[in-house]
């Protein structure tokens, strides 16, 4: 089968951060089919408007137009205008074309894939109807409403959105990304983030970044709810010896040094900045538990590297993360951007026999990314959808 993954997150040696998740996906599903990554990127003087190279052993093509920033509907137009004719032959010997985020890629696919003989399957990763920018208006909508056969879904709770904005689809699937059992292990590497006294150590890896597209702005990862939280805490907490690595995109901002030097007791906070890929399994290692605090997600893949790696997770209420606990397994959740709630979550973290109920519940977890959230698991679902797909009636 011969499978078009198009995606506007995609690492390259320049950005090896971005996309980091799009490039596992591809790594696992180039073994099961003829797989080709199409990265769109922003033009900018210098940078060639198409280029081809392997990236880890996969084949990228990565097309260039021009961005508009602050304007996604341009952008949109623009991308659709520079990349229409050049992609059409990549159109024509795919069976599938895989779009990652509907917002963009999705669109974009649905307005460029009008003569074709290939399926389209988008992948919904975030919530539609949270947007600051009302989803419906954007252009190419009801292309993509023709152009679509199948959608899947980062998590069950995204599903509603899907059937809502898109009740003609024939086919909609819920598949989780999973993470790489044997990088992220509880065995390996710890990486020497904590004061040697800490007696509890947490991890919040969501930084500050800004979504100006989002309902909740720069604390869409719940960044500016924990801190709050942390600050209201911080006498029991110090008394305990509960340490934070606080990382993550603008986690070294002056906003957030602002917050670390307004602390009673700055040093329990470590702010890390952007941890590399390679670094994560190590930092998630040195961690009790990992806090995801997020007020808006798709499915956060941090939780599943954190099962993975045999740590508890503390995870807000929101759909997409308690969907993931199963019966009480992994770890708890509190409410989201509840300040209060996180308050008194970490106090809770600060109660004497708090970390061997911790390393308990990361025990549970690791078994459970065993079994439910293993990544191959999630590239051989990803087939089974194509193949589904491939076999409707026209």
């Amino acid at each position: 089968m011969n499978v078009l993954f198009f995606a506007s997150g995609f690492p390259s040696i320049d950005r090896p951060n971005s996309g980091i998740f799009n490039l596992r996906a591809a790594g696992e599903l180039a073994k099961l089919v003829d797989l080709t990554i199409v990265a769109p990127r922003a033009w900018r003087p210098g940078r060639r408007g198409w280029s081809e190279e392997i990236y880890e052993g996969l084949r990228v093509i990565r097309p260039a137009a021009p961005l508009a920033p602050g304007a996604p509907r341009l952008t949109l137009r623009l991308f659709r205008a520079c990349l229409q004719r050049p992609v059409q032959a990549l159109f024509a010997r795919a069976d599938v074309v895989h779009s990652v985020g509907v917002e963009f890629a999705g669109l974009l696919v649905g307005a460029m894939a009008r003569k074709r003989r290939c399926r389209h399957v988008a992948q919904v990763i975030n919530e539609l109807a949270r947007q600051r920018i009302e989803f419906e208006s954007y252009p190419y909508l009801d292309a993509l409403r023709r152009n679509l056969d199948g959608v899947v879904c980062n998590s069950r709770a995204l599903e509603t959105s899907v059937r809502r904005y898109f009740p003609q689809v024939p086919l909609v699937r819920t598949a989780y990304r999973g993470a790489d059992l044997s990088g992220f292990s509880p065995s390996g590497e710890r990486a020497p983030v904590f004061p040697e006294s800490a007696s509890v150590r947490l991890v919040y890896l969501g930084g500050l970044p800004v979504y100006a597209d989002r309902a909740f702005g720069a604390d869409t990862k719940g960044g500016l709810t924990l801190m709050e939280a942390w600050r209201r805490s911080e006498d029991e907490l110090a008394c305990a010896g509960v340490a934070l690595f606080f990382g993550g995109p603008d986690s070294q901002s002056p906003v957030a040094r602002a917050w670390q030097d307004s602390l009673k007791h700055p040093g329990l906070v470590r702010l890390g900045g952007m941890v590399p890929p390679d670094g994560v399994p190590a930092v998630l290692r040195a961690a009790d538990a990992v806090l995801v605090p997020s007020r808006e997600e798709g499915c956060p893949n941090i939780a599943f590297e954190t099962f993975a790696s045999g740590r508890a997770l503390i995870g807000s209420d929101i759909a997409p993360i308690a969907e993931l606990f199963g019966a009480g397994e992994g770890g708890f959740t509190v409410a989201a951007g509840d300040v209060a709630a996180w308050r008194d979550a970490l106090v809770r973290l600060a109660e004497p026999g708090a970390r061997a109920s911790l390393q308990a519940r990361g025990a549970s977890a690791r078994k459970m990314a065993e079994r439910l959230f293993d990544q191959r698991s999630y590239a051989r679902k990803l087939v089974e959808i194509y193949g589904e797909v491939v076999n409707l009636p026209r």
